[in-house]
């Protein structure tokens, strides 16, 4: 017998041949191609639109910072209008500038960092009264007032000048007593 013809010869012949010879089978080459082109089709597409997004945002930028013009005024109100047509009834747009100690002798009056005066005077006059009642006022050479305090139930009397914890006493007249608090002014009555 041959030994071309023996099985083994023949797988070993088949092993032996290059590979371009070989037919593959056509379900083969369908299936060899490989799977991720799609995907990378569409990472592509998406990174050109994150591209284009980006790029309509940064020219979009530049336009608002650099050739966007921008107002050189206000709008001006009805009022101003018509007073612009009349120059001797113009308004007073700007205020005076005043000299920089004006200012800092403002600040100086008042911490900054405490409630507004506005909120103070406003709860100072509600806290006094709550807590203090004018009893009576002797007047002389030097005038006093006789004040109760409606915590304690203690009553004293005070002068002109004195302090009575957080206020202090400005003037003492007949039938009232006007008290200085953070720069506010105060006024019990008899």
């Amino acid at each position: 017998m041959m030994k071309s013809h023996l099985p083994e010869e023949k797988l070993l012949r088949l092993i032996r041949e290059k590979p371009a010879s070989r037919s593959v089978p056509a379900i083969a080459k369908t299936s060899l191609r490989p799977a991720r082109a799609d995907g990378k089709f569409f990472i592509g597409l998406f990174y050109g639109i994150l591209i284009l997004i980006l790029a309509g945002l940064v020219s979009f930028l530049a336009y608002r910072i650099f050739a966007e013009p921008q107002p050189a005024h206000r709008l001006l109100t009805q009022a101003e209008e018509k007073s612009l047509e009349d120059p001797d009834a113009l308004p007073v747009l700007a205020k005076e500038i005043l000299p920089f100690d004006h200012y800092q002798e403002q600040l100086t009056k008042r911490d900054l960092f405490e409630r507004p005066l506005a909120q103070v005077a406003a709860n100072a006059s509600v806290d006094l009264t709550k807590r203090y009642k004018l009893v009576g006022i002797v007047l002389g050479d030097v005038p006093e007032a006789i004040v109760e305090d409606l915590t304690n139930k203690t009553t004293m009397f005070v002068r002109e000048g004195e302090r009575l914890e957080s206020v202090q006493v400005k003037t003492i007249e007949e039938g009232r007593i006007v008290f200085l608090q953070e720069g506010l002014e105060i006024e019990l009555k008899q």
